[in-house]
């Protein structure tokens, strides 16, 4: 189990390792953003520019069946007009790695329509004798928290499905996008299916307009992802041609351009080529081309695999709280959660040379009293997996001292080449509690997910 659990952490901390940049690219992507006017087929104010933009996300959120993650992160959906993200929580977040779910389990593929959950209990209000200081590890949970049933739950999941040809042939396509410039076609015309690489400069009445211009974007002919017109004057072009030609924006487009006249300077840089058995020998160290396909749709499929043990775990510990119901919350600890939501907030807003209160209004479009409620729910929610959780481990008598974790803290450290775990919680920037209350976590969640029955769901 210990050595497990290592393994585990290590995953989960260079994931924490990864995410370290989150807000600065965000900002960054929005520059980049503001050059693509031009190139949306979409016609209305609402859309993004490009219709291959990242989709925007909403979720209908509750206090009992996601995680606190989730519920911070979801729950706040930034307008369109927003390039601010949703901070993410250290304190009491459950991760998700992929050897958590890679014990045997059994799994039936069936047909249904309805998800049949276990009974969720019902939550009570009135608070029993609280003890002196409240603590996870120390208190009488049963006092605030009715554990329900957590081994051998029955857990529906999507079936995954089958990797297809156009997937396979999307993410080679993306590695040719990368090859050296003598890998590409510069000899012959473009064609209705080619993917190419143009720069272009758009004018109006002689001036350049915003968002009309940009260099190296990749597009496919005929695929209708820019305005109408602008695929059609490129046919025919031989790369290093320069060719203008002049079009009309759709009259529901951006207000600011619908039904106006703008002239483009296009130059085709190169042609991507298709895979062929010379390239898969010169560019990708393969035999052929079928020997690149296979191993693409072999990483894809693992891809796939690991979604689904990700699913496995948030869908089993949503499970295992909608089973469970909290008697009465300490409300010292929604308080602490809740400040600490709080200050993610705060500190975001600092990012970004933005008040608290101009962080709500402005980037997310909600009152900070609106958003404030939503983050005290969303505190209650991680105090009852906290509740959730220590009452499990407690049942199955995983130690809870802090002594009894040192040891697997300084597995990590030293799987990063840290010295101590001070060096390590810096780098992650989490509390030595939150790591052990982490590592806990995994511990749990890789039993519960051994005993469950995950049921594939197929549409």
């Amino acid at each position: 189990m210990k050595k497990t659990l290592a393994a585990l952490l290590l995953t989960l901390v260079a994931l924490a390792f990864a995410a370290c940049g989150d807000v600065s690219s965000t900002a960054e992507n929005t520059t980049a953003d503001t050059t693509e006017v031009v190139t949306a087929s979409v016609t209305t104010e609402e859309t993004t520019v490009e219709e291959t933009t990242a989709e925007e996300t909403s979720a209908v959120v509750t206090t009992e069946e996601i995680t606190a993650f989730e519920t911070t992160k979801e729950i706040i959906t930034t307008t369109e007009s927003t390039t601010v993200p949703a901070v993410t929580t250290v304190a009491t977040t459950v991760a998700t790695t992929e050897a958590t779910t890679e014990a045997t389990t059994e799994v039936t593929t069936v047909e249904v329509t309805d998800t049949v959950t276990d009974t969720t209990l019902a939550e009570e209000t009135t608070a029993p004798p609280a003890p002196e200081v409240f603590s996870f590890e120390e208190s009488d949970l049963t006092e605030y928290v009715l554990l329900g049933k957590y081994l051998g739950i029955e857990v529906f999941i999507n079936a995954p499905a089958p990797i297809s040809d156009e997937e396979v042939e999307q993410q080679i396509n993306s590695v040719i996008e990368t090859l050296p410039p003598e890998a590409m076609l510069y000899s012959r015309a473009c064609v209705v299916g080619d993917k190419i690489n143009i720069d272009f400069v758009g004018t109006m009445d002689g001036v350049q307009f915003e968002g009309g211009s940009a260099e190296n974007t990749a597009l496919v002919l005929g695929e209708g992802r820019f305005i109408p017109g602008f695929e059609e004057g490129i046919a025919g072009m031989i790369p290093g041609d320069v060719f203008p030609i002049t079009v009309v924006f759709p009259d529901d487009y951006y207000e600011d351009l619908a039904g106006k006249t703008a002239q483009f300077e296009i130059t085709l840089n190169y042609i991507y080529p298709a895979l062929t058995d010379e390239m898969a020998k010169e560019y990708f160290g393969y035999d052929s081309a079928a020997a690149v396909r296979a191993d693409v749709r072999a990483s894809l499929e693992d891809e796939a695999r690991k979604a689904q043990s990700t699913e496995k775990e948030q869908a089993a510990w949503t499970k295992v709280l909608a089973n469970s119901s909290v008697v009465v919350y300490p409300e010292e600890q929604i308080e602490i959660a809740f400040q600490k939501q709080v200050k993610s907030y705060k500190d975001l807003a600092a990012s970004y040379n933005m008040t608290y209160e101009e962080l709500f209004t402005n980037g997310y479009g909600i009152p900070v009293e609106e958003a404030e409620k939503i983050l005290y729910e969303a505190a209650k929610n991680s105090v009852k997996q906290q509740l959730v959780l220590y009452s499990i481990a407690r049942d199955k008598g995983i130690p809870l001292d802090d002594a009894a974790y040192e040891n697997d803290m300084l597995v990590l450290a030293s799987g990063y080449g840290l010295s101590s775990v001070d060096e390590l919680l810096e780098a992650v920037g989490y509390t030595k509690s939150e790591l052990k209350e982490l590592m806990i976590y995994m511990e749990v969640i890789e039993e519960v997910i051994q005993n469950a029955n995950f049921v594939e769901v197929t549409e």
